[in-house]
């Protein structure tokens, strides 16, 4: 077997390698592995252990002036278990740490010694490690060639924002970044196009920034939209960046109605670009939404003329029909489109994503959006036509003929289409490109789970009295899903097996939906044949009057579409019969599976979990 080459190939020659290489260009990943096979090599225990010193050192991952772990997951208990933490240092390897922070003279070596110090264990921290955090950081921050480099805007920022966390902590040379941010927004050096995030900073830490700092801004925000909109048809992203300037419009107490009026003209030329979309759903959307922020700017002859668009495009809205692909040409300016989309949301931070899957209603829509669709659209198709439907094995399916399953056919066939057309390419670029930068990952999602859902809570088995989660159960499938994408995504001949992921996913569903129904007091057993007490399947929970009340209208048509519909993708059948093939197991089910985790997942049990389960979701908590 052949020996990976490493720069360096002892303790002092690592260390020399860091002091002339280690810059914000540096490949960490590249850099870890190498000094892990330096570590495995070494024999001497001594050396040994300051090799690992520096291999931990370099795995925490430096955000908002915190160090978090790389790599998080649960062991059988449903702990979490987190990779590097700063229970692997010993107290050897943390005086190390502090020797290699006095004798460096490199910045950024500087500013990763003294930050991970710094939010270390109380018996290692010192405010002297915070402030040479911060001035490390500052000359990073100097080093940057921003005139000549434009792409530097975002690793400026990133340290910038890391280094401005630690200032405002010990209250430290705050006002230094306060001014450099002046100087990027009002100067001409740093890139127009970023300057929009500066601001969006600014306005996250609103008890640094004062009113009297975003003096100016409207007008710069405003410049920023139209040169933005010169360079290209980004009308999402000039909408994004319009929504900054209405927030400080708010935040200055100022008159909001041009920002209203100008975000919703950004919308209009939003649906006026997407008019080749022949089902006219996109469009039609885009219109509703700019009628909203017309009315917000009490602008009567937009909201009437925007109205009139809306209603003649209605009668041709056409869902219930034969596809026929699109050509070439649209195809990429629908690719282009979610594209912007998906950029604009991966600019949010982690846990934004993802509660954006777990509660985004623009994501799944409900059954009375879909029911208008069908009433809205053309006479359909299925009404002159008598269907013969087919299972996954080719076989032919009972078909049902009675008025409310011929409805309910529509509207899963409505359903459909929407799914297989528009969500789940959306959902594939929102992962794909989310693993590919890092904002979505198997930490973020299972920290997600851990802080944030019922699923990462702790039960009592009634009958063992044993306690368990549901996290640990699903934490491998999540884990493999993760885990191969990252190896298929760098391989040059990528290969991804979701088999099992999928297949456990499935059928862990079922006995999450179990637990829930059991949560709010409903029966989970029926008699079944021959009067034998059974568990209720999975379709018959969902239909359950109980369950139906407590979920949203698009949670609970979205469950039954993926895991019990029929007309739908019927995935708990398929699964539980084997009729999947391998070319069955797609990234579609898997990204739609996770989804469902995470919106069953949304309702958080207080105190006892036997007590009933509770929502933040206003649709819910409402009912």
């Amino acid at each position: 077997m052949e020996t990976k080459t490493i720069p360096f190939h002892s303790l002092k020659e690592l260390q020399l390698h860091l002091e002339t290489n280690y810059n914000h260009t540096t490949k960490r990943t590249e850099l870890s592995r190498d000094i892990y096979l330096l570590s495995d090599q070494t024999t001497d225990v001594e050396v040994k252990r300051k090799i690992i010193a520096e291999l931990l050192t370099f795995d925490f991952n430096f955000d908002e002036g915190k160090t978090k772990p790389r790599h998080t997951s649960t062991n059988y208990a449903g702990d979490l278990f987190e990779y590097p933490s700063y229970k692997e240092f010993t107290d050897d390897q943390l005086e190390y740490i502090k020797e290699r922070l006095s004798s460096s003279s490199n910045d950024f070596l500087i500013n990763r010694y003294s930050q991970l110090l710094w939010n270390g264990p109380s018996k290692i921290k010192h405010s002297t490690q915070a402030k040479l955090s911060v001035d490390s950081c500052l000359r990073i921050i100097a080093s940057f060639d921003l005139k000549n480099h434009k792409d530097s805007g975002w690793e400026a920022l990133k340290f910038l924002k890391n280094g401005l966390y630690n200032a405002i902590q010990i209250k430290y040379k705050v006002e230094d970044f306060k001014s450099i941010l002046k100087n990027w927004l009002f100067g001409k050096i740093y890139p127009h196009d970023t300057k929009k995030y500066v601001i969006d900073l600014m306005l996250e830490i609103s008890s640094v920034f004062k009113d009297k700092d975003f003096e100016g801004m409207l007008d710069l925000i405003l410049d920023i939209a139209k040169e933005h909109a010169k360079v290209k048809k980004d009308y999402f992203q000039i909408k994004d960046i319009l929504l900054t300037g209405l927030h400080i419009a708010r935040k200055l107490k100022t008159d909001t109605s041009i920002w209203n009026e100008y975000i919703g003209d950004a919308i209009v030329k939003m649906a006026e670009f997407r008019m080749d979309d022949e089902s006219r759903m996109i469009p039609l959307t885009f219109y509703k939404e700019a009628i909203t922020y017309y009315k917000k700017a009490h602008h009567n002859k937009k909201v009437k003329k925007t109205e009139k668009v809306y209603s003649d495009l209605k009668s041709q809205l056409k869902l219930s029909r034969i596809v026929i692909p699109i050509d070439d040409d649209s195809s990429k300016k629908l690719a282009e489109y979610m594209d912007a989309r998906v950029k604009a949301l991966l600019r949010l931070k982690p846990e934004q994503i993802i509660l954006y899957l777990l509660e985004g209603n623009d994501i799944f829509p409900s059954s009375d959006l879909l029911e208008k669709m069908i009433k809205d659209s053309s006479v359909s198709f299925l009404d002159f036509v008598t269907t013969v439907k087919f299972d996954i094995n080719n076989n032919i399916s009972n078909s049902e003929t009675s008025n409310s399953n011929v409805e309910k056919e529509k509207l899963f066939s409505t359903y459909n289409i929407y799914i297989r057309s528009c969500l789940i390419p959306y959902l594939h670029r929102i992962f794909i490109e989310g693993i590919k930068c890092g904002k979505i990952s198997f930490e973020s999602v299972v920290e997600y789970f851990h802080k944030n859902t019922w699923i990462g809570q702790e039960f009592v088995d009634p009958e063992s009295s044993r306690k368990y989660k549901w996290l640990h159960l699903i934490v491998p499938s999540i884990q493999e899903y993760f885990f191969g994408m990252e190896s298929a995504l760098r391989s040059k001949r990528p290969t991804l097996n979701l088999v099992l992921p999928i297949d456990s996913l499935t059928l862990k569903f079922e006995g999450v939906l179990r637990d829930f129904a059991r949560l709010i007091g409903l029966s989970t057993t029926t008699l079944g044949k021959n009067d034998i007490l059974r568990e209720k399947y999975i379709e018959e929970l969902l239909q359950e009057e109980e369950i139906r009340n407590f979920f949203d209208d698009n949670d609970r048509i979205f469950f039954e579409y993926l895991f019990t519909a029929k007309d739908g993708m019927n995935l708990r059948n398929n699964i539980a019969h084997s009729f999947f093939r391998f070319e069955n197991y797609t990234l579609h089910y898997m990204h739609l599976l996770i989804c469902a985790f995470l919106r069953i997942g949304k309702y958080k049990m207080e105190g006892n979990p036997s007590n009933l389960p509770h929502t933040n979701h206003k649709s819910v908590a409402g009912k």
